[in-house]
């Protein structure tokens, strides 16, 4: 593809999918733009709007919910409307793209993107098991740029400690009975602990428990980051607060129920498996969503990477 980045202007960036794989293509998008001065636009799921139009280097940010990237029946016709996609193409077509970049390189994006817009899409085949962070190595080594080594944060040893124990699919979360032996461990050993709370998660085992001796952030996504922001080290499952953790320059300890770590921890990560990990292919089959990997998890292990 003849694009040389440095008389690029602005990019569309297509990533509909959830918080985590749109913190990935944030994370390029100001890469680009502190090496070449690229502005970017993007399309996303609404409910990540506000914080996306937080970022300086973003323009304008379009919201898409794609129906193919739910849990079930994703390619049912009655979930598409036809209004919308007619409505974001629309939208699209008032700015002139350099190329639109579908970061995930999936093959549902590049056919959608082709239908909706005549500019140029770029999608990517990636090679198998690489890391989701050298997507934009490839994107690099496709324009004939040299590629770049990502930077990794070292935990300065202090004692504010935030923790996400949570997950959108069922066997990525943290047990409550073994998020509470982890809790006690911090305490025990004198950490501070803040605990970021799911949108739809239940609690009370945890506030029972701790009471106020832990502290519990929820709401909107804008201040939840700005409290992660001051955090020392996140202690997270596989899901977007570890990567919005290395998105704000925050140490990560990646807690796997899948052997999906080397594939989707950021840079630096400390990855810590369960002693009876899934399979990594098989994570998001419907059928293993209620198995709960991480109920064997050694918490020693925790402590130890600390």
């Amino acid at each position: 593809m003849a694009i040389k980045l440095n008389s690029v202007k602005k990019i569309l960036i297509f990533e509909p999918w959830n918080l985590g794989d749109l913190v990935i293509s944030v994370y390029f998008a100001k890469i680009l733009n502190e090496m070449f001065k690229i502005r970017f636009d993007f399309v996303c799921n609404p409910r990540w709007l506000d914080w996306l139009k937080e970022e300086s280097f973003i323009d304008n940010v379009y919201a898409f919910h794609a129906p193919w990237t739910d849990k079930n029946n994703k390619y049912s016709i009655s979930k598409y409307s036809f209004t919308k996609i007619i409505s974001l193409k629309s939208e699209i077509r008032q700015d002139d793209y350099n190329f639109i970049w579908d970061v995930r390189g999936d093959l549902r994006h590049k056919l959608f993107l082709n239908l909706l817009s005549d500019q140029k899409v770029l999608s990517i085949n990636y090679k198998n098991n690489l890391n989701v962070y050298d997507r934009i190595n490839e994107l690099f080594i496709k324009l004939d740029i040299n590629i770049i080594e990502h930077e990794t944060y070292l935990y300065n040893g202090s004692y504010n400690v935030c923790l996400f124990l949570d997950s959108y699919w069922n066997n990525k979360k943290v047990p409550y009975e073994v998020g509470v032996k982890i809790i006690d461990e911090l305490l025990n050993r004198k950490f501070s602990v803040s605990l970021i709370k799911a949108p739809e998660g239940n609690y009370d085992i945890y506030e029972n428990k701790f009471d106020n001796r832990i502290t519990y952030y929820k709401g909107s996504i804008i201040n939840i980051v700005n409290i992660l922001s001051t955090m020392s080290l996140c202690i997270s499952t596989d899901s977007a607060w570890l990567h919005m953790a290395y998105y704000k320059r925050i140490p990560t300890i990646g807690l796997f129920g899948s052997l999906n770590g080397k594939q989707w921890a950021p840079p630096g990560t400390k990855i810590i498996y369960s002693d009876e990990p899934l399979k990594a292919k098989v994570r998001y089959k419907l059928k293993n969503e209620n198995i709960f990997p991480l109920m064997k998890l050694d918490i020693n292990k925790i402590i130890n990477t600390i």
